[in-house]
């Protein structure tokens, strides 16, 4: 199952960078929590199911001019599937440039995602999935 799992997480990486909300509501199981990089710096909580997803998506890219999640890494842990990701951005009104080599991990219930907990330092991620470097 957790071939099927990482599958999963590469279609939901295709249906973000598609910006195709109905795509990711249909991978996301009903009860969802999004964990976003910016939770508790910019969102007091994570965004949750369905609507949360559409939410999220509709006005993640209001502060900036250019953002990019990109998967460079997928590893199964467990029933779990840690990704490591190059986030760029640039800010619309600052135009300040942020690149992080990040950390994204994927929980799953029956064969949808319910939990993706999101970090901008890589180690941080190793680390909520009991690894290191």
């Amino acid at each position: 199952m957790s071939q099927e799992n990482v599958e999963l997480v590469r279609r939901a990486f295709d249906a973000y960078r598609n910006r195709d909300v109905q795509g990711m509501c249909d991978l996301a199981h009903a009860q969802c929590e999004v964990f976003t990089f910016t939770v508790g710096v910019v969102e007091a909580q994570p965004f949750r199911g369905h609507a949360g997803i559409t939410d999220w998506m509709s006005h993640e890219l209001e502060p900036w001019a250019d953002w990019q999640v990109e998967p460079a890494e997928l590893r199964e842990v467990g029933e779990r599937v840690l990704v490591r990701t190059l986030v760029t951005a640039r800010g619309k009104g600052s135009g300040v440039k942020l690149a992080a080599d990040a950390g994204m991990v994927f929980e799953f219930r029956g064969r949808k995602i319910i939990r993706v907990w999101s970090y901008l330092n890589w180690q941080e991620a190793l680390e909520a999935v009991g690894l290191s470097e």
